[in-house]
């Protein structure tokens, strides 16, 4: 399929590397940049962003995207080959671990062996023929074996406690607890370390913990988390929000979408956005308040006024906020993004 509208552009104000790791192919140029550095925007031909930037953890998911803003090229293309190869014999030989043709811009991948990676995304005309490719490098390291043993340790004195007590009761969970330490730990410490109008930032970085913690409990990247029902894992979030924002989603997951699900550390849902923030235009938010229907009596009501005040947002304030998943968007003032659109 054609370039969607979600990976033909970067959310406003950021650049590539701003995003997450990134590899970038300007426009005329024969080489690979991890950063667009002083360059315009304007001459990047594709960019390709790893949501976490190496090194990676072992057996920890991560998602990979192609942004194609180069209107030709986005034009041109209707399909993707994702390969990643292990390198090995000191960067002479690579051994394929994926090839994947692909109609998505998008890629999910779990690594399951150490060492370096070259992860190679090609863009495909109708034709077979090549448009042009981009390779980024990555390192796969193992988790901490102490931090492993404690993990392990952690479990089991969890279920114990969940035997003892009551099956129900939420009293932690190991596997948030290690996504927490193994993909998140730096990005914490970057958020706090930035400073706030040139004083040093006050959050401590505790607290940032313990809201991330709290979502990805709730949320967990894969798999299910303590409520299945209630709320999804975030990669199918992550899809549904880039299905929605393409104009793709119907039926049912327009409700979750637009009145459910939120993502980002701040968990600012853009209905909610929109009646926050100021619409310059007029000096006034963009939407009235919507009050919460604590009897749920007019479902349908509320969902149709949640659809209206994110259609009410501009298309950068809506796109951004919606679809940050780590830390930062213009709308909430975090730090340290990594987002899709």
């Amino acid at each position: 399929m054609p370039v969607l509208k979600t990976e033909s552009r970067f959310p406003a104000g950021f650049a590539p590397e701003q995003l997450g790791q990134a590899a970038i192919r300007m426009l005329g140029v024969d080489e690979t940049f991890n950063e667009l550095g002083d360059a315009a925007p304007s001459g990047i031909a594709f960019a390709l962003v790893s949501y976490l930037t190496s090194p990676l953890t072992l057996n920890s998911a991560n998602q990979y995207v192609v942004f194609v803003p180069h209107g030709p090229i986005a034009t041109a293309v209707v399909s993707y080959r994702w390969e990643i190869d292990q390198v090995v014999d000191i960067g002479l030989v690579a051994v394929p671990l994926l090839r994947s043709p692909s109609d998505e811009g998008v890629l999910e991948w779990t690594p399951s062996h150490t060492g370096e990676v070259l992860v190679t995304v090609r863009l495909m005309a109708s034709t077979g023929q090549e448009l042009g490719h981009v390779t980024m490098r990555q390192t796969v390291v193992p988790f901490s074996p102490l931090f492993e043993s404690f993990v392990a340790s952690l479990s089991e004195t969890i279920a114990r406690w969940k035997s003892e007590w009551r099956p129900s009761i939420d009293i932690g969970n190991a596997t948030t607890t290690g996504e927490l330490a193994s993909d998140l730990y730096p990005y914490i410490l970057s958020a706090v370390a930035q400073p706030i109008d040139g004083k040093p930032n006050p959050i401590p970085w505790q607290l940032l913990a313990g809201i991330a913690y709290r979502e990805m409990f709730f949320s967990p990247k894969a798999g299910l988390g303590p409520f299945p029902p209630h709320k999804p894992n975030r990669s199918v979030e992550l899809s549904w929000y880039r299905s929605y924002l393409n104009g793709t989603t119907f039926g049912r997951t327009i409700e979750w979408k637009v009145s459910d699900s939120s993502l980002g550390l701040c968990q600012m849902q853009p209905h909610t956005l929109a009646t926050v923030a100021l619409d310059p235009a007029r000096n006034r938010p963009y939407t009235n308040f919507l009050e919460e229907d604590k009897l749920k009596q007019d479902r349908a009501l509320q969902d149709a006024a949640r659809f209206a005040a994110y259609l009410a947002l501009p298309v950068e304030l809506a796109s951004t906020s919606s679809t940050c998943c780590v830390f930062r968007s213009p709308a909430c003032g975090c730090a340290t993004c990594i987002c899709r659109s």
